[in-house]
């Protein structure tokens, strides 16, 4: 009997052991970040830790929010999203989080594709800055739209790659050229294969975004330009006209971006303009 009950607490020590060591793995590990929040927001289960934009989360944390504040959770597994609302609190899980005190105010599954790299990278915030930036994948632009029928302008725009754009590594920098056979005003963008846009227009620091006719323009000579993820082709795109480009800037993607143009232009139908871009192929 007594080697029964030996041989009965040897096996239990051994599951606790295994149990433990894998439930160490998974709490060690972080499952979520914060991607977005308002107000008073802490952890419940902790005091030396700072409720911050880009913090990790880990399964088990306790999440509370306060008076008029909010946070929101992006889980690296499947890109789902969470907005607890203002005076409720979760605990985290592997995927989700359990409703303690309060309400969610929004839970988004969101369609998005992640990079290989993010899978096997062990860097928690890279893995946070790729899912961030391949958010709301159906937006990502497939190719760019033909804004003007003739270019009445002569715009040249090339890379330290060259003429035909050119393909960077990530990490690596990019150095964009520009220069025009008249005076114009610019509308210059970098549009990333996910759709996510960035107005480099007053990367220009010139007023009013103005480029002085056969001025050589360089931008990224002292590294301000980083080729980043995700891997794909993106686009540096440039719109120039005659008369000052003024455009909605409530647009949140290329999508946006490019319908901001089209209704610009259709307000200067009188206008001369010139469009031109170059394809940018982005690698590991």
């Amino acid at each position: 009997m007594n080697t029964i009950k030996q041989i009965l607490l040897s096996v239990f020590i051994t599951m606790a052991v295994f149990a433990n060591s894998y439930a160490a793995g998974l709490f060690d590990t972080p499952v979520a970040m914060i991607s977005d929040m308002r107000g008073k927001v802490r952890f419940e289960n902790t005091t030396d830790r700072e409720a911050d934009f880009g913090t990790d989360i880990f399964i088990g944390d306790m999440i509370k929010t306060g008076n008029h504040a909010f946070v929101s959770l992006t889980f690296y597994n499947g890109c789902r999203q969470e907005k607890l609302a203002p005076n409720s609190l979760i605990q985290v899980g592997q995927n989700k989080s359990i409703l303690k005190q309060g309400k969610f105010e929004t839970i988004k599954q969101l369609d998005c594709q992640i990079p290989e790299a993010v899978l096997s990278e062990t860097d928690s915030h890279l893995k946070a800055g790729l899912v961030l930036r391949a958010l709301d994948n159906p937006d990502a632009l497939q190719d760019i739209p033909v804004l003007i029928k003739n270019n009445e302008l002569k715009i040249s725009l090339w890379t330290n790659k060259g003429k035909q754009g050119g393909q960077y590594q990530i990490g690596e920098p990019m150095v964009f050229h520009l220069i025009s056979a008249d005076n114009a005003y610019v509308q210059l963008a970098y549009i990333s294969s996910n759709g996510m846009v960035e107005d480099l227009s007053a990367a220009l620091l010139i007023q009013l975004a103005y480029m002085k006719a056969a001025k050589l323009y360089t931008l990224g000579l002292d590294g301000d330009f980083i080729a980043g993820p995700p891997v794909g082709t993106d686009y540096i795109h440039i719109l120039l006209s005659d008369q000052p480009i003024e455009i909605n800037t409530n647009w949140r993607n290329a999508k946006g971006y490019f319908k901001a143009l089209k209704s610009a232009i259709r307000q200067h139908p009188d206008a001369k303009y010139a469009q031109h871009y170059l394809p940018l192929f982005i690698t590991q």
